[in-house]
């Protein structure tokens, strides 16, 4: 937006239906401003079919690529996976934005 402010919501493929959830709750606000960030080949995928303007590439640092299932929350490897995510905010608030993450 003019403000330069936007939404980043972060997800795997066992997440998208919370990036859906709050992507509708989003649009019941007119808000347009959002940038989803894919963290595995499936998310990607299931996520540039439903918005396509608006997901990025799964970024280049992210070891996920190889994930084909949901990772349980408290594992080693859904603790890997999230830890990547101050870096994935902070390339955006380096690009001059407002950053609001979901």
């Amino acid at each position: 937006d003019t403000q330069h402010r936007l939404v980043i919501l972060i997800a795997s493929c066992g997440y998208v239906d919370f990036v859906e959830n709050c992507v509708i709750s989003m649009q019941r606000l007119n808000v347009t401003n959002f940038c989803i960030v894919p963290m595995d080949a499936q998310a990607e995928q299931m996520l540039r079919r439903l918005y396509p303007n608006h997901v990025t590439t799964i970024p280049p640092f992210v070891k996920s690529r190889l994930v084909k299932k949901p990772l349980d929350i408290g594992k080693q490897d859904f603790k890997q996976l999230t830890s990547t995510r101050p870096t994935i905010i902070t390339t955006f608030l380096q690009l001059g934005l407002k950053v609001f993450y979901c």
